[in-house]
């Protein structure tokens, strides 16, 4: 197993441990593959948010020692990413960045500046990316983001896609075996949304888009919201979307 595999599968493995840190404002500074380890190093806003976090670390897995280093301290990041120097500082590398040879620090950057840039920025940049040439097709990024989601993040983005495509394509049939386990609801459920494969939300995302393009603006504002979830895109889509994160005009 390549080192690349590896740390694909121990983020995998921690998953909700990302989440936890994403919900309870924990800013990842890092996120590495060290000594065959999972690294984290992150910044949490207080001593109740770190508990959180390391409760969710002794959920996962209560041996975490075996395959998981997690270095999270209390206060401002360490790498200074919340000021808006340290912002311009990090973007500036990727004003003419190409998805194709990405910087290397893309993941160390873009978890460095992920929480103190404007969401709407991100949202922007987010749906740039979903429509540029130059990233994989807006199915493929929403299966990879849905295959890394949790069951409230995976019913979220499902209820809006099924909402573009609106009630008719449901009770038409149009979904084939899909249509048959949302049972023509377009709301889901965590638990309903856990049944529910990538290839299957990669389908959907792609009618959906050809159905009402609208969509592509809402996944954006919607993954906006899970901002250490965006780095399951790969390196290549976050240099794109950092290069649409630098301000014009700087």
């Amino acid at each position: 197993m390549s080192q690349n595999q590896r740390l694909q599968e121990l983020k995998q493995k921690y998953s909700a441990v990302l989440t936890a840190m994403d919900q309870h404002g924990v800013e990842l500074n890092q996120i590495d593959l060290q000594d065959g380890k999972l690294l984290l190093q992150g910044a949490a806003p207080s001593e109740q948010a770190k508990n959180r976090v390391w409760d969710q670390i002794k959920a996962v897995n209560p041996e975490w020692s075996e395959d998981l280093i997690a270095d999270i301290t209390i206060g401002p990041s360490s790498m200074g990413g919340t000021r808006e120097g340290g912002l311009l500082d990090i973007l500036r590398q990727y004003r003419d960045a190409s998805p194709a040879a990405p910087p290397v620090s893309v993941e160390r950057d873009y978890s460095a500046i992920a929480r103190s840039v404007p969401r709407e920025s991100l949202a922007s940049g987010l749906t740039d990316a979903f429509r540029s040439n130059e990233t994989p097709s807006f199915g493929n990024m929403i299966g990879s983001l849905f295959g890394n989601s949790n069951g409230q993040q995976r019913a979220g983005i499902l209820t809006q896609l099924l909402g573009a495509l609106g009630p008719g394509m449901l009770a038409s049939g149009g979904l084939g075996s899909l249509g048959g386990l949302l049972r023509g609801s377009t709301h889901i459920s965590p638990e309903q949304a856990e049944r529910i494969s990538p290839q299957d939300v990669q389908d959907l995302a792609e009618r959906a888009e050809k159905h009402n393009p609208s969509i592509v603006d809402q996944a954006g504002e919607f993954y906006s919201q899970h901002p250490t979830l965006v780095q399951a895109l790969g390196v290549g889509s976050l240099a794109y979307i950092m290069s649409r994160l630098y301000p014009k005009g700087s």
